[in-house]
């Protein structure tokens, strides 16, 4: 916590019941799968924070691409939408390389977002995002 290791003799611990006072739960798993399982963990506000922000955005992106108008046509971003899934695939493979796989979701929700912007995101794109 803070960069200090947590402990109750230093006084610097927190109760998960505590957190979920202030914090959604979603947002600390979130938090959590942004860390390598074999790596430190730190937690501390700024953190939780941040993983607060990323999940709105990514709830947030989800919300639109419900409401995003029906448009026909050729799909934009079939071959980013694969190469998303590799990626995404070849991180988790890789030992379970949670941050990597989050932000191959995340370069594509950018993407998406910049498509719906110029309301270039077709029905086969919405279908296959939503797959």
């Amino acid at each position: 916590m803070n960069s200090e290791k947590m402990s109750k003799s230093l006084g610097n611990f927190v109760t998960l019941k505590k957190i979920f006072e202030q914090y959604d739960p979603r947002t600390v798993r979130f938090l959590y799968l942004q860390t390598h399982y074999r790596s430190p963990i730190f937690f501390d506000d700024g953190l939780l924070q941040q993983a607060e922000n990323a999940l709105q955005r990514y709830d947030g992106f989800l919300r639109r691409l419900q409401n995003c108008p029906e448009k026909s046509g050729q799909g934009v971003l079939g071959d980013r939408i694969s190469e998303a899934r590799k990626k995404f695939e070849i991180s988790m493979d890789d030992d379970f390389e949670t941050s990597a796989a989050l932000a191959s979701v995340f370069e594509l929700v950018r993407e998406a977002n910049i498509a719906m912007d110029f309301q270039k995101l077709t029905d086969q794109d919405k279908s296959a995002i939503q797959e």
